[in-house]
């Protein structure tokens, strides 16, 4: 029997991304608990909910400086663990074999996205975490590229295990029940990340404020998620494009929130200019809601034919291929069956179950 260790600290963080993945394998490997392996959740808060049949491990302290280097160790140790799965960061020294899923290499590429604090940080941890971990996880052939070109990695040592979407990603056929968590009662397009300058919400609010005073669209514009430091350009363009009224930053949603906005708006717009992996495009062709993504980074691998591509950087063909989705009915309703299809392919079973089988090759070295 194999004992592996699964970090997810971040739950309950409201991490964004890595969160989803921690929840997401989580729940599938509680479902579905393998035969061969023993599983073990590590985590550093008290709430973390803790199914009966599933055993849990609270590392103390929640600081990260402490909990990392000196307390996982410790509780690998006494745990048994044989092979311990960890999300960009591992402890320095592991008694065990160690699994590291890579979501992004962003501070690599686009370091202006970031603090100088954080991108030092990131750059002078991330080649030595990769080249040290026994196996890797790329939650994209992009993301696995670039552990190649940038630090170097074999590729044999990288498996490219693609997120999943949840179930509770669906599509919604009572719009009341929707319409009832929300409060925007306008037609609207959404778009969801954390607002900052990777996720490129100020040229979607650009191009929007553009089709406003050309047009006269009757759409309103959501942006969901937290404010970075560099979100005050998506406020600043707000005010300068003069739509103050017609933009609604939520913030946070929670999940059933989410699902409503997909399932209630006319189509999601995707603009970032890289990613890992890129979950709301996933998420918005679960609910049945065409999308519009960039052409660049991983995005193409995610969305194939699904979705409607567009260069991020181009502010003119990025107003033209929203004014195309607003008026091109045929269009969405290509995009939403195919979008509908595609999402099918991501599953956190499948994820769960492919992880699984790192976990068994992490053993064989």
């Amino acid at each position: 029997m194999i004992r592996a260790a699964f970090d997810v600290h971040v739950i309950g963080q409201r991490a964004t991304g890595n969160e989803t993945y921690a929840e997401g394998l989580m729940r599938a490997f509680q479902t579905s608990p393998p035969s061969d392996i023993d599983l073990v959740f590590y985590h550093s808060q008290s709430d973390v909910a803790q199914p009966n049949g599933h055993r849990f491990r609270r590392i103390w302290p929640d600081s990260p400086y402490l909990r990392v280097p000196l307390m996982t160790p410790f509780w690998l140790a006494r745990d048994a663990v044989d092979v311990a799965h960890f999300q960009y960061f591992a402890p320095p020294v592991c008694p065990s074999a160690v699994v590291l899923t890579v979501h992004d290499l962003s501070f690599e590429r686009y370091p202006e996205y970031f603090s100088p604090v954080f991108t030092r940080r990131m750059r002078s941890l991330m080649p030595w975490m990769s080249r040290n971990a026994t196996r890797l996880i790329a939650v994209s052939a992009a993301t696995r590229d670039d552990l190649v070109d940038l630090y170097g990695i074999d590729p044999a040592k990288i498996d490219v295990i693609h997120n999943g979407a949840s179930s509770d990603f669906r599509v919604e056929p009572d719009r009341e029940r929707s319409q009832a968590v929300l409060r925007i009662r306008a037609p609207f397009i959404v778009c969801v990340g954390n607002l900052g300058r990777r996720k490129n919400q100020a040229r979607v609010v650009r191009a929007f404020a553009r089709l406003v005073h050309a047009r006269g669209i009757e759409h309103d514009l959501v942006l969901i998620g937290k404010e970075e430091q560099s979100a005050r350009e998506v406020h600043a363009e707000i005010e300068h494009g003069n739509v103050r009224g017609r933009v609604h930053l939520t913030g946070f949603v929670s999940r059933e929130e989410l699902v409503a906005l997909y399932n209630l708006a006319s189509f999601c717009v995707y603009a970032s200019h890289y990613e890992g992996f890129g979950l709301p495009i996933v998420e918005a062709m679960a609910c049945g809601t065409p999308v519009l993504t960039s052409s660049v980074s991983c995005m193409p691998e995610v969305a194939d034919d699904a979705a409607l591509l567009v260069d991020p950087s181009d502010d003119d063909a990025l107003a033209a291929a929203m004014e195309r989705l607003l008026d091109d009915r045929g269009l969405c309703e290509r995009l939403r069956a195919a979008g509908l299809e595609r999402s099918r392919r991501f599953t956190w079973e499948e994820a769960a179950a492919r992880t699984l089988d790192t976990y068994r090759k992490a053993l064989v070295r």
